[in-house]
């Protein structure tokens, strides 16, 4: 373990064998609940939001579903994990989401998560978060999430018509938001490998039979496990920095460059901020958060741009 010093501040990296250090301490957290008749979706929302956890339940749940549990002295997972027998749902977690909805679809999330993470459109990696207004529909969220990035869907008319009450996605790559968006049809997207600046929608299939739906008590018990290559892990406290200082010592010890957007207009702001245990990409995150921008890393430059909001109706 070594400590590196960025102008004040300590940045603690160490080795460690577990992914998704920052969620697995939250799912393994205590926890109790009570609840008698009470809707399932703001019930479980407002426990999220409690613990620091973005949920996204799944369009097919009935929010208004009536919640009767008593629980005490378990895990948050095994509270999630009991509302979903109990509904006939299941739960998955990737290192930045809850997903609450479909057995098939929990089984399959992660898969989801990453083949999303994996396509090769630079755009659809910009973190942000997309609101809607009451009566938006996803097809005009879905476009409106793909032309913020400066992308577009080829084919929107795949995305059933629906009317959602006002929402917003947690801050996230474009890639998570729109296979969040999507889940809830069986709908994935994919780049159109003649043009990387279009997407396309296509069908899940969902004929396979899951056996024994996920749990995120399950998936605790397996990240609790070493089971693959070690990663650096930062800890990091940050009371007022600017925001520009912080990147540059930070990228010079990492072996990165920093290219701040002119439209970048809060660069020499403190900046206030506390992680421990993290990635280097939570760690970014948190960085970004703070200062309401967005950085993503190609593995040699921490393109530095303002935050993306993408309002959809």
């Amino acid at each position: 373990m070594g400590a590196l010093l960025l102008g004040g501040l300590a940045t603690v990296v160490s080795a460690a064998a577990e992914p998704s250090r920052a969620l697995q301490r939250k799912l393994a957290a205590p926890a109790s609940a009570r609840w008698s008749g009470a809707p399932l979706a703001p019930s479980l929302q407002r426990m999220a939001e409690a613990f620091g956890v973005s949920l996204w339940i799944d369009r097919r749940v009935d929010p208004e579903a009536a919640l009767t549990l008593a629980i005490r002295d378990a895990r948050f997972a095994d509270v999630i994990d009991r509302v979903a027998q109990q509904h006939r749902l299941a739960a998955a977690a990737t290192d930045r989401v809850i997903y609450l909805g479909t057995p098939r679809m929990a089984a399959r999330f992660g898969d989801l998560i990453e083949a999303g993470r994996a396509q090769r459109s630079p755009a659809m990696k910009r973190r942000g978060v997309t609101a809607w207004p009451r009566l938006a529909t996803p097809r005009g969220v879905a476009v409106g999430l793909a032309e913020s990035v400066g992308v577009e869907i080829a084919n929107p008319e795949t995305i059933p018509h629906d009317l959602w009450p006002a929402g917003e996605t947690a801050s996230l790559p474009a890639t998570d938001r729109l296979t969040l968006l999507l889940i809830g049809f069986d709908l994935r997207w994919r780049v159109d490998p003649r043009d990387a600046k279009r997407l396309v929608i296509e069908r899940i299939e969902t004929h396979r039979e899951v056996k024994d739906a996920p749990t995120l008590a399950s998936q605790l018990k397996k990240r609790s496990e070493p089971t693959g290559p070690t990663r650096q892990e930062y800890t990091l406290r940050l009371v007022g920095q600017p925001l520009d200082a912080v990147l540059k010592q930070l990228a010079k010890q990492v072996g990165r460059e920093v290219r701040l957007d002119p439209s970048v207009n809060n660069a020499s702001r403190g900046v206030r901020a506390a992680v421990a245990g993290v990635s280097l990409e939570e760690l970014l995150e948190a960085i970004g958060d703070a200062a309401g921008v967005a950085i993503e890393d190609d593995g040699e430059t921490w393109r530095v741009t303002p935050l993306d909001k993408a309002d959809a109706s």
